[in-house]
C-alpha cells in the first residue's frame, strides 16, 4: 500500500531497504502486486539488503548508505552529469552496486528524495502537487504529517448497542478500544468540500 501510494502521486523510483532474510521475498511479492500499475506508468523498484551492518535500525542504516551512494557518485562523476559506474563501495556491500542500486543508472536526473517507512501511506491532493514542488524549488524541506485514525463511538454506536444487548463484557471491551462520545470527544466536525473545507494539504 505504501508503494502504491507513491506510484499514485507519480514518484518514479522506489528503493526498499531491509535487514531480515524474508524481507527481500516480501518486497518482491509487493513489486509483483504492482505490476498491473507499472504497465500503465513505469516506476523503478529496487530492494537493497542492509546485511552486514552492526546497527540494525533500518532507517538509520538506509540513510547512511544512501548518503554513501550520493558521495560516491559525486566523487566519480564530478558535477554529477553522467551515468553511475558499476562499482562496489566496500567488501560488505559487494552483493550490490551501491550507486546504481540506490540512484539507478542515471543518478543525475534526481533532484529530491522522499524518505518514508513501510507503514506510511502518502496522500496528496493532485491540486497541491504544484505548490509543493514550488516549495522544494525554493529550497524548503517538506515533511509529511503522520495521521493516526482513531475509532469513535459515533461510527460504532450500532455495533456497541448490539454488543451491549448480547453480552455486557463484549460491550465493555469495545468501549475500551474506541473514543467515547463524551466531553471533548462529543462533537463531530464534518468537512464540507462545497464550501472549501479541506484536510491536511
Amino acid at each position: 500500500a505504501t508503494i502504491a501510494s507513491l506510484w499514485n502521486v507519480g514518484v518514479p523510483r522506489v528503493v526498499v531497504a531491509g535487514i531480515a532474510d524474508n524481507e527481500k521475498v516480501i518486497a518482491r511479492q509487493a513489486f509483483a502486486l504492482l505490476q498491473e500499475h507499472l504497465d500503465i506508468r513505469l516506476m523503478e523498484l529496487e530492494y537493497i539488503p542492509m546485511g552486514g551492518e552492526e546497527d540494525k535500525l533500518v532507517p538509520k542504516v538506509a540513510m547512511i548508505q544512501f548518503q554513501n551512494a550520493i558521495r560516491e557518485f559525486r566523487r566519480l562523476d564530478g558535477n554529477g552529469g553522467g551515468k553511475a559506474e558499476r562499482i562496489h563501495n566496500s567488501p560488505r556491500e559487494s552483493n550490490y552496486n551501491i550507486t546504481p542500486s540506490w540512484l539507478g543508472d542515471d543518478p543525475s536526473r534526481w533532484q529530491y528524495i522522499y524518505f518514508s517507512e513501510p507503514d506510511l501511506i502518502l496522500h496528496i491532493r493532485p491540486g497541491a502537487a504544484s505548490a509543493l514542488s514550488n516549495e522544494l524549488k525554493r529550497g524548503n524541506l517538506l515533511n509529511a504529517h503522520r495521521l493516526q485514525p482513531l475509532p469513535h463511538m459515533h461510527q460504532f454506536m450500532d455495533v456497541y448497542e448490539s454488543a451491549a444487548a448480547a453480552n455486557l463484557s463484549d460491550a465493555l471491551d469495545l468501549q475500551s478500544k474506541i473514543l467515547p462520545e463524551l466531553g471533548s470527544f462529543a462533537s463531530i466536525h464534518h468537512l464540507d468540500a462545497s464550501i472549501g473545507d479541506t484536510c491536511c494539504d
